[in-house]
């Protein structure tokens, strides 16, 4: 200690007994001191050096354990600031207050206080127009540092900043920009709110792209706490007076690397080095960290900003452009589709559409209906209408979060429960996705029939005209999947109104060329069908009965779904009248054959089984028309190895028999034998007692058809063999002989 003045020297404040020691009182104590000894007027200019407020903001108040310490330390780093303010460099003040800028975040709340009034004071006496330099600078500081990834992977760890030529503490920058975002509530002075606005836009994108860069650095390389600290900086600017501006970015295409290093080419805060960096920057990585600050941030309250749509409406419809699916991945097979285009837009699609939807949050209940609302609709009832043909290839988590958006975007325009043109269609019930798709009809359906009627019709076959029809197929294609989505959304009886819109629309994709468009028109009739009472289908009757017979042949990976679409339809509109023509002569007649034409698919016959019983049931009697085709197509399917098979073609059995009875006589002999021998063969496997079951009811129906006759018969049969080929009619004969006696 000096003996003229009584002041410390430096190795004693350093020393273990000071401000360095192991035990936290002993280092409150010498901060206590201290900030008694700054206070004083007789301190010598040399005791106030760097390596004392190195000290005290980078190590004590930003990294000490002790919150006591912790405040006590900024205070003395405030006091001696401002005393040494005068012969500092201005990268040297840039450095300090971005110091007190972190520990203005720290989790103490007296500590938070003690670094806002340093930061008060501070930019006070360093003046409005520092203040505004000030801020571009650390941006481009921490840009510039951030882009470097390589260089924070080598750049070695140091405590606190040792001089201006120290590499950047992601540590203490990280909270440090946390703490800018924040400035506005720490500083009240007039001053600072005026210096505030000049983080502009740029300088904003320009820091969300670095932040993002560092984000996927960190994540990449398992950085668990580096990665802790980006989120919740992202976080921040998005629960912030910034937030308009993160979205603004989308509409300004302030994402895009190319464009960012365009704009900042003439700054002369950005080295070429870094502008080259930018240049390269992954698009997909700067919209992750946008989803990230939209997403976990949440709108600002303590500002209360005035609400603007114009940044959420210009987000959205630069977001649509991305959301179209290309024509050549939606019309190439799977095997020729370029996997790479198909990844790389899955992956963009889902990014884009996390992006509106978390835009779509902050404007709910505000939005008006307009062709953008439109728009966003369709493209999103493609994507999320992807679970088969063309579009299979895209993601579960893309169509669900398509299907997310729609939702968002329903509940964001609340005049759908007050307009004119729902009181006409009468929407007065339903999700307010319901709502959206009714009003949006009478707009939607034109656009999508004059994309489905453009059929193939063109027999030349230069380059020019192959790539047009290849694009109205593609056209057509996602018109289908557009319409299906967005009608199977609407229930009964809320479709009714507008079934003389919908069903000539419907009519048009399932009657298309393409299976991929005709599938999307199965599908559609079939909820339709649930959801529109007969009484409307009749009204299309021959034009809708006719389109599926047509479609039966050659119908392919279709029957499965064409199958389970026909018989429900044919039914609903034909009621119970059994002697209908299309019962009779068209449906099942082209089913007959095409199963005909497939003989050894199971496949085709199992779905088939699966569906036909209840058409059989209506159909009655009249079905003995169809005897000498349909029986000797299912008495081969009974001897199979596959027990599902068999007991799915007994079920159907049994429904012919309890249907057409009069008319079984005829046919006793053929069906006997046939049961004998599933029966004999069921006896000699084991676990086979379904089937057993199923052949048993199956006889015995026949046997009370049969009557007396057949009772006769059974005797005879019983007593001339003994083999295994009489089971079956011992069995029945003793259960009769048991009822008898009883």
């Amino acid at each position: 200690m000096a003996e003229d003045t009584g002041i410390p020297d430096w190795k004693e404040l350093s020393g273990d007994a000071g401000l360095t020691s192991k035990h936290w009182r002993t280092r409150l104590s010498a901060l206590q001191s201290l900030l008694a000894l700054v206070d004083q007027s007789n301190v010598r200019e040399g005791f106030l050096h760097v390596k004392l407020l190195d000290l005290l903001t980078f190590t004590l108040a930003l990294s000490d354990t002790h919150s006591p310490v912790r405040k006590t330390a900024v205070e003395c780093a405030g006091k001696i600031f401002c005393r040494m303010h005068d012969r500092l460099s201005i990268s040297e003040v840039d450095q300090y207050f971005m110091g007190f800028l972190a520990i203005s975040v720290d989790y103490d709340k007296e500590v938070q206080s003690a670094a806002a009034e340093v930061l008060s004071n501070s930019s006070i006496l360093a003046g409005t127009q520092w203040l505004k330099e000030m801020i571009p600078r650390i941006l481009c500081k921490f840009v510039s540092s951030a882009l470097r990834v390589t260089m924070f992977r080598k750049a070695p760890k140091v405590p606190y900043f040792n001089g201006s030529s120290s590499p950047i503490n992601i540590d203490v920058m990280v909270p440090a920009l946390e703490g800018l975002v924040n400035i506005e509530q720490l500083c009240m002075s007039a001053a600072n709110s005026k210096a505030i606005e000049e983080i502009g836009l740029q300088y904003l994108s320009l820091l969300v792209a670095a932040l993002a860069s560092l984000l996927e650095e960190y994540e990449l390389s398992g950085d668990r706490v580096g990665t802790s600290k980006v989120l919740h900086l992202l976080r921040a600017l998005g629960s912030s007076k910034y937030r308009q501006h993160i979205v603004l970015m989308i509409s300004s295409e302030l994402y895009e690397g190319a464009y960012l290093a365009r704009l900042h080419r003439s700054s002369d805060l950005i080295t070429d080095e870094i502008l080259e960096i930018l240049e390269k920057l992954d698009s997909l990585v700067t919209l992750k960290g946008i989803i990230v600050s939209l997403e976990d941030g949440f709108p600002p309250q303590v500002l209360k900003m005035p609400y603007e749509d114009n940044a959420e409406v210009g987000a959205l419809c630069h977001i649509i452009k991305f959301l179209g699916i290309p024509s050549p991945l939606v019309v190439a097979i799977n095997e020729t589709r370029d996997k790479v285009e198909e990844e790389k837009f899955v992956k963009s699609t889902f990014f884009y559409l996390r992006v509106a939807k978390a835009v779509l949050k902050d404007v709910n209940g505000h939005m008006k209906y307009n062709d953008m609302v439109q728009d966003l609709a369709l493209s999103c009832a493609a994507l999320a209408s992807a679970d088969d043909g063309a579009l299979s290839w895209i993601t579960r988590e893309v169509q669900e979060l398509a299907t997310d958006v729609v939702k968002c975007l329903a509940m964001t325009c609340i005049e759908f429960h007050h307009t004119s043109q729902s009181a006409k269609l009468k929407i007065d019930a339903g999700s307010s996705v319901e709502r959206m798709i009714l009003a949006m009809l009478p707009d939607v359906i034109p656009k999508l029939k004059n994309q489905l009627k453009d059929h193939l019709n063109t027999d030349d076959h230069n380059v020019s005209e192959v790539c047009s029809s290849s694009t109205r197929l593609a056209s057509s294609i996602t018109a289908a999947h557009q319409l299906c989505w967005c009608l199977k959304q609407v229930f009964h009886p809320h479709l009714s109104p507008s079934c003389t819109m919908i069903i000539p629309c419907a009519l048009m994709a399932l009657d298309h060329f393409s299976p991929h468009v005709k599938r999307q028109g199965l599908k559609l009739f079939n909820h339709l069908t649930d959801n529109l009472n007969p009484s409307e289908l009749r009204w299309y009757e021959d034009p809708i009965l006719d389109c599926i017979t047509r479609s039966i042949v050659g119908c392919g990976e279709l029957w499965p779904l064409l199958v389970q679409t026909a018989i429900p339809l044919a039914i609903c509109i034909e009621g119970n009248n059994p002697r209908a023509v299309w019962y009779v002569w068209k449906i099942l007649n082209e089913m007959l054959g095409e199963l005909e034409r497939h003989l050894l698919d199971a496949t085709r016959y199992k779905v088939w089984l699966q569906n036909v019983s209840i058409l059989f049931e209506r159909m009655g009697l009249v079905l003995v028309v169809h005897f000498k085709r349909v029986l000797p197509l299912l008495f081969p399917w009974l001897h199979t190895q596959d027990d599902s098979m068999t007991l799915l073609v007994l079920d159907i059995l049994k429904v012919i028999v309890t249907h057409t009875w009069p008319r079984i006589p005829f046919h006793l002999d053929r069906l006997w034998k046939e049961l004998e021998a599933v029966y004999s063969k069921s006896v000699q496997k084991e676990k086979n007692s379904k089937v057993l079951s199923s052949v048993i009811n199956v006889a015995q129906l026949l046997h009370m058809i049969g009557g007396p006759a057949f009772d006769s018969g059974l005797q005879e049969e019983e007593d001339s063999t003994t083999s295994l080929g009489s089971a079956l009619a011992d069995y029945l004969y003793r259960q009769t002989a048991d009822v008898g006696v009883a």
